[in-house]
């Protein structure tokens, strides 16, 4: 199956479009976001109390380790499909950036955890870059919320500098 841009680009060439319904990249980010903070509920409810219970030096860094694993795959193949969504749906600015700044928000909130389970260290660095990254994402779309601001307040839209 041709990824979404591919498509997108031969679409621009005259030819015959392929895009698939928007709804199915909905459906597989779902599904992929439920399986990810199901095994994040398992982690944090099951295993983690389970392993500091043990008392083994060892076992909570490496069960948060496998686990890791596991959120890590399906948070990062439902971002992709948060992404195909976006990119293959007729969707607002404003709608493209909220996907962004939840897609950094739900995978920070389901990484972090094991990430401290492995070393606080880590937990932390992937933290700040957290908050960085929806900062970034933020600012680069600072125009369309602004708009969108002034736009509820009743103002006039703002004449564009370009």
């Amino acid at each position: 199956m041709r990824e979404p841009r591919e498509r997108l680009s031969k679409q621009g060439r005259g030819e015959e479009s392929e895009l698939p319904d928007p709804a199915i990249y909905l459906g597989r980010a779902l599904v992929n976001y439920t399986t990810a903070f199901l095994l994040w509920l398992f982690f944090i409810a099951v295993f983690l109390p389970a392993a500091e219970e043990q008392g083994a030096a060892n076992a909570e860094p490496l069960i948060a380790l496998v686990f890791l694993a596991g959120i890590a795959l399906e948070a990062y193949l439902g971002s992709v499909a948060v992404i195909n969504f976006v990119t293959v749906s007729k969707v607002g600015k404003l709608a493209k950036f909220l996907s962004v700044e939840l897609v950094i928000l739900a995978d920070a909130v389901l990484l972090l955890p094991p990430l401290h389970a492995i070393s606080p260290a880590l937990g932390g660095a992937a933290l700040i870059t957290a908050i960085v990254a929806a900062a970034v994402a933020a600012l680069v779309h600072m125009d369309v919320l602004i708009q969108y601001l002034l736009r509820r307040l009743g103002a006039r839209e703002a004449p564009n500098p370009r």
